[in-house]
């Protein structure tokens, strides 16, 4: 099972996301992933997250050198050390105690209803029902002459103006084709 955890509010568990209280996540995480097959994962940090560090400060040493030496004193022996903010780095996982929690929380959310299914596009209805009284789309016989004396580039604007997306497109050329095929055949 692979695990997403995102401070976000979303918990996906094999590709099915539910929104779930995430708020007991360390105030700096991002995210945490964590595939229970492999049994390891990563915490991954907000960009914002930062840890201290200690590093030597050479420009500080120098400083103090040239300013000993300047003044006729003794040059400083020990090391001049100054604490930096540096990015908190990804952390791996190998425990799913630490998110499972989140787990159980996820299994309890209910998932959300199914969205509806769309209603048909009430041109491609016009179309269907201009087919069963004997049409083509919504072309009466007389635009059908029309059509017929077009130029191809006068039928592509046409089209394009009449027929603004695929399924409609598709519903026009299945209808065409049964219709060329009960007349001619």
């Amino acid at each position: 099972m692979k695990v997403s955890i995102n401070d976000n509010g979303w918990v996906v568990v094999d590709g099915v996301g539910r929104q779930v209280d995430t708020s007991d996540l360390v105030e700096d995480v991002e995210a945490v992933y964590f595939d229970t097959v492999l049994n390891k994962g990563r915490i991954q940090y907000k960009d914002t997250a930062m840890i201290p560090v200690q590093e030597r400060d050479f420009v500080a040493e120098k400083a103090a050198e040239d300013y000993a030496r300047d003044h006729n004193l003794e040059a400083p022996t020990e090391s001049l050390y100054k604490t930096v903010q540096i990015p908190k780095p990804s952390l791996d996982i190998t425990d799913v105690g630490l998110i499972q929690v989140f787990i159980d929380r996820w299994v309890a959310a209910e998932p959300p209803p199914p969205e509806p299914p769309p209603a048909p596009d009430p041109r491609v209805v016009a179309i269907e029902a201009d087919f069963q009284a004997g049409t083509v789309g919504s072309i009466q016989p007389a635009t059908i002459t029309q059509l017929k004396a077009m130029t191809v580039a006068e039928y592509n604007a046409w089209f394009t103006a009449n027929f603004t997306n695929a399924a409609q497109a598709l519903v026009l050329l299945r209808r065409i084709t049964l219709l060329i095929i009960r007349r001619l055949l």
